[in-house]
């Protein structure tokens, strides 16, 4: 197997195994400001990080207003990876830095 650089197939593999070695971040707010406020990378930062060191995959979700719950609530549903994370700060209170 090494000689010829086999390497599994993730999807075969969660079919029998059902997981999907990847942990869903779902950030609720515009994505100008996630990817512009220095609060958002550190976190993001970390948590990757964390997911690596256990061999897991980030997939990054934005839902910046409510039509966009619907579709990260399908995708959850769908059973397209192993656990969420939902963090957002709210306009009322601010960021910390």
């Amino acid at each position: 197997m090494d000689e010829l650089g086999y390497v599994p197939n993730q999807a075969a593999r969660s079919l029998v195994t059902k997981r999907h070695d990847a942990i869903a971040v779902i950030v609720a707010e515009p994505e100008t400001r996630v990817f512009a406020d220095p609060f958002f990378a550190r976190q993001l930062r970390g948590i990757s990080k964390e997911l690596t060191a256990h061999d897991n995959q980030l997939v990054l979700l934005l839902t910046e207003d409510r039509d966009d719950h619907a579709r990260v609530g399908r995708y959850l549903a769908g059973g397209h990876v192993d656990g969420a994370l939902v963090f957002s700060c709210t306009s009322t209170t601010r960021c910390p830095s």
